[in-house]
């Protein structure tokens, strides 16, 4: 099974938080309510570079949603561990504190993070794992500066002979440097090949980041056409972001660049990996 933090390196999708008085909470199982805003519009060219800032890893979103950052990827490495393991293990964490496993030989079980600190982070949570899927509540706290990754969500770990596929739902909130992003993701699904640099990306994510208030709203993404990613841009491909197409290529100058097409059938050329951009 692949790890997954190449994705937020080219696809689309971060979240945020911020306040936002008209959230709605959408109903999901394992009794987690998923933060949620409405559909974000994207209207003019400024909605589509910030739709696509959001989307991919833009110098100041931290990926898709969030899941680039240090912290974050510690996350889903901690959802991903219980998955692998085939045991009732104790591990001592590098300055103190440990992880508990209590997982049978069907990987089903049970895992806790009791103040682990590794040097750089501290970790507490815990969750249970069934059949590939992890449920847990979990926070991460960054010793040099106080900040926070907190969690309470549920992966699905899928594999087969084209793709490795991370589904999350559930919520993500990161604090830091007085700034809060809020991330709540319903079934967003990040699929890689198993063999090759393609990719897809579907489902919903809905972001409030205090810092860029404009982009606050939910996104739907549907791969119409696998990306491509050659490492620095998506070579080709195409995501469907709340009704509107985002066609990837690299220009003549080896400069990746978005086609958008909005609904009325206009289109605009941007610059990929885009910085959000509040007016």
């Amino acid at each position: 099974m692949k790890f997954y933090v190449s994705f937020a390196l080219a696809v689309t999708l971060v979240l945020g938080m911020s306040g936002c008085s008209d959230d709605e909470e959408s109903s999901g199982s394992d009794e987690i309510a998923v933060f949620s805003l409405p559909a974000k519009n994207i209207d003019t060219v400024d909605d589509a570079k910030n739709a696509s800032a959001v989307a991919g890893d833009s110098q100041n979103t931290g990926g898709i949603g969030g899941l680039s950052s240090s912290r974050s990827s510690a996350v889903v490495r901690a959802a991903q561990a219980p998955v692998l393991m085939k045991a009732s293990q104790t591990f001592e964490c590098e300055v103190g504190g440990n992880i508990v496993y209590d997982i049978d030989e069907n990987e089903n079980g049970t895992f806790s993070y009791n103040n682990c600190d590794d040097g750089r982070t501290i970790s507490n949570g815990s969750g249970t794992v069934a059949d590939d899927v992890v449920t847990m509540n979990i926070t991460i706290t960054q010793k040099s500066d106080g900040s926070t990754f907190s969690g309470n969500y549920r992966i699905k770990f899928t594999e087969d002979a084209l793709f490795d596929t991370m589904a999350i739902y559930g919520n993500i909130t990161i604090k830091e440097s007085g700034m809060t992003s809020k991330y709540g993701y319903d079934n967003l699904a990040l699929a890689e090949q198993t063999n090759g640099n393609g990719m897809k990306i579907n489902g919903k994510v809905s972001v409030e980041l205090s810092q860029y208030s404009c982009i606050n709203g939910s996104y739907t993404y549907t791969t119409e056409e696998m990306l491509i990613d050659n490492g620095q841009y998506l070579e080709s491909g195409v995501v469907d972001i709340n009704g509107v197409a985002y066609s990837f290529f690299i220009d003549n100058n080896g400069i990746g660049k978005i086609t958008v097409e909005f609904p009325d059938g206009t289109t605009e050329t941007i610059n990929q990996n885009q910085a959000i951009v509040c007016n």
